[in-house]
């Protein structure tokens, strides 16, 4: 499972070159446009990192204006974090590596497999990772829920423009930090 692992890493970051991110990065930024704002420690939990990396990740995609930060109105000592519209446009850009490495996988595995093989990706990391508002051994009363950012938070793109897809766009699995084709009229 690990050498699967790494070649699919490998396969991802050399179809989504063209995009100018990593892998890692590009994911945190598909999970960011169809989860919304959020703070750090949901796009943690999310994305299956400790906060340290997720900080790591997100650094040179705060430089190169692809999220932005704000305080949470809710709670002052929070962050939130959001996709800009340039991140969602960095997004688009990376889509047709994304949709020939899914290709290539489909190929080597045909449709039936992939699909299979990512269902049961899916079951493996719904029995292991939290995802937000989920108790969790940090939070066991299970308060990581929280309210939406508010529409005029400074720097991330509108939910109009996140919301954006069209069916067969990568919508993140955010557990995995992989991505998967669903249409847009289904939930996340």
């Amino acid at each position: 499972m690990r050498r699967a692992s790494r070649y699919l890493s490998r396969l991802y970051e050399e179809q989504i070159e063209a995009s100018g991110l990593k892998s890692t990065q590009y994911a945190l930024l598909i999970a960011l446009r169809d989860f919304g704002p959020c703070s750090f420690g949901e796009a943690a939990q999310m994305l299956t990192m400790d906060r340290a990396t997720l900080g790591h990740t997100l650094r040179p995609l705060e430089r190169q204006g692809l999220v932005a930060t704000s305080i949470d109105p809710q709670d002052r000592r929070s962050k939130r974090v959001g996709v800009t519209p340039a991140g969602a446009a960095r997004i688009e850009r990376g889509y047709p590596g994304w949709e020939a490495a899914q290709e290539k996988i489909e190929l080597a595995l045909g449709k039936e497999d992939a699909a299979t093989l990512r269902h049961l990706l899916d079951r493996l990391l719904a029995h292991t990772t939290p995802r937000p508002g989920d108790p969790s051994d940090d939070d066991p009363a299970g308060e990581l829920v929280s309210t939406p950012a508010p529409e005029e938070s400074p720097g991330f793109a509108s939910k109009d423009h996140l919301s954006a897809r069209r069916p067969g766009r990568p919508v993140a699995d955010a557990r995995t930090a992989t991505t998967s084709t669903k249409p847009s009229t289904s939930s996340p």
